[in-house]
């Protein structure tokens, strides 16, 4: 087997594939919509997230608020709907206790 990049896993198929690692309690809160995920995969509150699109002018007061979540998809942040699936891919999710007790959650979503 031939290595092109340290720690990257590939595939040769045209699929799509989405994972994501957290704590339960992280993975509650976005699946609330307490949160938002941006594509560094670090979790922000929905409130910081709109903070910082409307400094950068995506957003002005409430008149976008029926597209918001597209608007924050735009300034890469996505929600707990658009993380793990839609009409296009299927979504999962799992728990699983380590050994010290913590409850951990792998999402996301995958297919063609």
């Amino acid at each position: 087997m031939r290595q092109v990049r340290l720690g990257v896993f590939e595939t040769n198929s045209s699929s799509t594939h989405s994972l994501t690692i957290c704590s339960l309690e992280e993975f509650e809160d976005f699946q609330m919509g307490i949160t938002v995920k941006n594509y560094d995969g670090e979790f922000v509150s929905i409130e910081e997230a709109i903070k910082l699109v409307t400094e950068d002018g995506g957003l002005k007061g409430d008149e976008h608020e029926d597209d918001l979540d597209n608007i924050l998809r735009e300034y890469d942040y996505e929600n707990f709907l658009q993380a793990t699936g839609n009409d296009e891919y299927e979504g999962f999710s799992s728990e699983y206790k380590t050994k010290s007790g913590e409850v951990v959650v792998a999402f996301g979503y995958y297919g063609y």
